[in-house]
């Protein structure tokens, strides 16, 4: 399984209807609220790596760089 399939994998579960994750160019985008993307920062701390950085790109929308 690719990382990106291991990371899609945590973040699809918190995801609320018409919210959306997807990769573009390595970073994680999470369409949807503050809540959703704090859940999924910390599962991803927690269960793949803690060397992530978020962003607020959007109004509800945020980047998940992994570095």
């Amino acid at each position: 399984m690719s990382f990106e399939a291991k990371v899609l994998e945590v973040a699809t579960p918190h995801l609320a209807v018409g919210e959306s994750a997807y990769f573009f160019n390595g970073t994680l985008f999470v369409d949807g609220v503050e809540r959703t993307s704090r859940k999924i920062f910390s599962d991803i701390m927690m269960k793949i790596t803690p060397m992530v950085k978020v962003s607020k790109t959007g109004p509800e929308e945020f980047a998940i760089d992994f570095v």
